[in-house]
């Protein structure tokens, strides 16, 4: 409540590949065409490393992201059921993906 009353925007995931995820699946959703939408995106990581070679290699702040942001998971999830709980009690139905038009592929 203090960030929103000061102005403050908090980012919710701003390292381990979050970016080029974000506009992936902004990407993605743009690609439905009306009166279809995209209501959900679940993504995924792996990391391959080609046969004989020696690892692989990232930014330490990735690693540390990575880490932290799995050793977390529990507790990320809770703030998430908090926040949405809170945006439910703000503005009914708010927290809920749209509703899907047609079948699933």
């Amino acid at each position: 409540d203090a960030a929103r009353d000061a102005g403050v925007r908090v980012v919710h995931a701003c390292a381990f590949d979050s970016v080029p995820a974000d506009i992936g699946a902004i990407f993605t959703a743009m690609q439905f065409t009306p009166p279809s939408r995209c209501a959900h995106v679940n993504m995924y990581h792996t990391v391959k490393v080609a046969e004989g070679a020696s690892g692989a290699y990232a930014h330490a702040t990735t690693f540390e992201a990575a880490v932290h942001g799995f050793a977390g998971v529990g507790e990320a999830r809770e703030q998430r059921k908090q926040l949405l709980d809170r945006m439910e009690a703000r503005a009914p139905g708010s927290s809920k993906g749209a509703p899907p038009i047609g079948p699933r592929l």
